[in-house]
């Protein structure tokens, strides 16, 4: 139901503004390793998502339940698409959206773009993983380098000279960054960089 989908949504904006207090930022900076902090680090990430198990109530109703908040990004590409077959292969009314503003999936897209590209021309941005081609998320890649003509690049490929990152010889002017960290570190995955250098390079997604 449409009340369904704008409670969460709602409650989604609510508990991302409980998360923007400098007592939050003290709380999480403490507890965070001192070898996973990274220089020029923003006020506040550029992704987020609030992700809600939706489950029937003791009076039969649809309830929701949050599940966790990722400041982090998504499978975006994915589920527009995703989300459009849903639509054309259960027949489903083409009234329905999975959108929350007037945009739809063209203004998702538009929105998308100016967040991982910055202004920067698509081959200069690099989506950034661990061993990207054997990722479960892989279709969200080659979506995304589809849909915004975006290099994908696995870590241990991307050079550094001086303060600056090369991926095929080619320089990387911004990351969309897909590497967790802790993966990174269980996996004693090689890295041509350390993301505590100092780099010349934008983040999406620091």
């Amino acid at each position: 139901p449409a009340s369904l989908a704008n409670e969460m949504a709602s409650a989604g904006r609510e508990l991302c503004a409980q998360l923007q207090t400098q007592e939050y930022r003290r709380a999480s900076g403490a507890i965070i390793p001192a070898e996973f902090y990274v220089p020029n680090e923003p006020e506040h990430p550029l992704f987020v998502q609030a992700d809600f198990g939706v489950i029937r109530s003791a009076g039969g109703e649809w309830d929701a339940k949050l599940i966790e908040i990722q400041g982090f990004p998504s499978i975006y590409a994915l589920q527009a698409l995703l989300s459009a077959t849903y639509r054309d292969v259960y027949g489903l009314d083409a009234n329905l959206s999975s959108y929350f503003n007037d945009g739809g999936e063209d203004g998702f897209i538009s929105l998308f773009e100016r967040a991982v590209l910055n202004g920067h021309r698509p081959e200069d941005v690099g989506l950034l993983e661990i061993d990207p081609y054997h990722q479960k998320t892989l279709p969200d890649f080659l979506l995304t380098q589809k849909r915004l003509g975006i290099r994908i690049a696995d870590i241990a490929q991307v050079e550094k000279r001086g303060r600056k990152l090369y991926h095929d010889g080619k320089p990387i002017e911004r990351i969309y960054n897909r590497v967790v960290f802790d993966e990174l570190v269980k996996r004693k995955y090689p890295a041509g960089f350390h993301f505590s250098d100092e780099l010349d390079v934008e983040w999406a997604g620091h």
